[in-house]
């Protein structure tokens, strides 16, 4: 059942992060670690705060949360079961930033529970401590780039700002080569580019649905319960084609009725830096009752009055020859010999997800619309 929800959960989120932007730019999140989040802002809450955020979690209400042992309940082991599954959440940081004083219990529970960090700020310089921030937020996604997200409006002593970053390393079980020339790429709005690409001779899973409005690929990586899931949009089809005919909660059923091909496989190269406020999109999905909110009761998370305002989530996914964010200077790229092989070509916009087949589980999504 969780995996149903999260999945769920996460497609409702691409979906409205696409809208939003009007078709322009790259979409990349964990949908499991913000499904996390917002369970740790859950336990936060009392009243029909709580029982709103329960509804929309689609989880019972809990009144034992108050209790000492409340970390030993079922409710708490199902988010700790939740939180514990395959190395992206483990790499995974969540934190809290708040100037006032938050509750022991919260606190404790929290941390131990959903992995969250509270942070201390000084509120004396709201600009510096905005830009420390960022400058967490860079070390943690190990990034060349200084992110500037945090803008010194979001800290406030009245103000809880909830930050995750997501950063993960994986390998292919064998690696990709460089693809003999640059081809062109096919993007939205008729837009046209050369791409630099990869290629790689092998047996792959390949699903063709009747609708003709997407291809889906499966491939394995070096990690035995994650694959690597590639829904391409079809000749002739728009992204919002795709993402209205695929149904996340039938990747089951599309990996069984794959068939194994022997292809040359040819996926562009691709490095995805990405922030993403998730106010305005769960605002849109029904979430209205805790952002913006003088009356939202936080009273199990701090005895002062706070608004939450922000909800981010920074991460940077970089996918080459070797793998995801894997690069090594020592590692040495060649170009694949030309073969008499079928070639299944990625060139138009592609969801790029990582997905658990044991657990029916969506870890990480990506909407690639200009690698």
């Amino acid at each position: 059942m969780s995996g149903e929800v999260v999945n769920r959960f996460t497609f409702d989120v691409l979906n409205q992060l696409y809208l939003s932007q009007n078709s322009t730019g790259n979409i990349a999140f964990s949908g499991k670690v913000l499904y996390l989040i917002i369970g740790a802002i859950s336990i936060g809450l009392r009243g029909r705060s709580h029982e709103k955020l329960s509804k929309f979690l689609h989880r019972d209400v809990d009144q034992s949360i108050d209790n000492e042992d409340w970390v030993k309940s079922e409710n708490a082991k199902w988010w700790s079961e939740l939180r514990r599954k395959p190395m992206i959440e483990r790499s995974s940081k969540i934190s809290i930033i708040y100037p006032g004083q938050l509750s022991a219990h919260y606190e404790r529970i929290s941390r131990q529970i959903f992995g969250l960090d509270d942070t201390q700020i000084d509120l004396s310089n709201a600009e510096e401590s905005a830009d420390e921030i960022n400058g967490w937020i860079s070390r943690t996604v190990y990034d060349d780039n200084r992110w500037n997200v945090v803008r010194k409006s979001m800290v406030s002593e009245n103000k809880i700002l909830l930050i995750s970053t997501v950063r993960f390393e994986l390998r292919w079980k064998t690696q990709f080569y460089k693809y003999r020339s640059d081809p062109l790429f096919y993007g939205e709005n008729q837009e046209v580019f050369q791409v630099e690409m990869m290629s790689k001779l092998e047996s792959i899973r390949i699903f063709i649905p009747q609708n003709n409005h997407f291809n889906i690929i499966f491939k394995p990586t070096e990690h035995h319960d994650l694959l690597l899931v590639i829904v391409v949009q079809r000749n002739a089809n728009s992204i919002a084609e795709m993402l209205n005919s695929f149904k996340v909660e039938q990747l089951p059923i599309y990996f069984d009725q794959s068939e194994k091909k022997f292809v040359n496989f040819v996926l562009p190269k691709f490095k995805i830096p990405a922030a993403h406020d998730f106010v305005p999109a769960l605002m849109k999905l029904g979430l209205t009752d805790i952002f913006y909110q003088n009356d939202t009761d936080f009273g199990r998370m701090t005895n002062h009055s706070v608004i939450m305002e922000n909800l981010i989530q920074v991460t940077s996914v970089s996918v080459d020859e070797f793998g995801i964010n894997s690069y090594d200077p020592n590692e040495v790229t060649s170009t694949l010999v030309q073969s008499h092989v079928d070639e299944f070509l990625v060139n138009r916009p592609f969801l790029f997800l990582l997905y658990s087949i044991r657990n029916d589980l969506v870890h990480f999504s990506a909407l690639v619309k200009k690698p």
